[in-house]
């Protein structure tokens, strides 16, 4: 699959989800991801102050990704 299940920006100190595919179904996404939820870890590695790089290499090198998300608040009240 090419697919990408969404996009990953930094901002300052905080890396989170800036788009997701268009690629995929809605209901693929179940409601548990959204745009502007700030990511914690991917596959429990903590990203504080790691290069969007590294993050990317991990992910790369992975056959299954574990992201741990902070949802933004309009996505913790819908």
């Amino acid at each position: 699959m090419d697919e990408f299940l969404c996009t990953v920006m930094r901002d300052v100190a905080v890396m989170y989800v800036s788009r997701l595919s268009d690629g995929l179904p809605a209901h693929f996404y179940a409601g548990l991801l959204h745009v502007g939820d700030e990511v914690l870890s991917v596959n429990h590695v903590a990203v504080s102050g790691v290069s969007l790089d590294a993050v990317f290499d991990t992910i790369a090198q992975s056959s299954a990704i574990v992201l741990h998300l902070r949802p933004t608040p309009s996505a913790a009240t819908s």
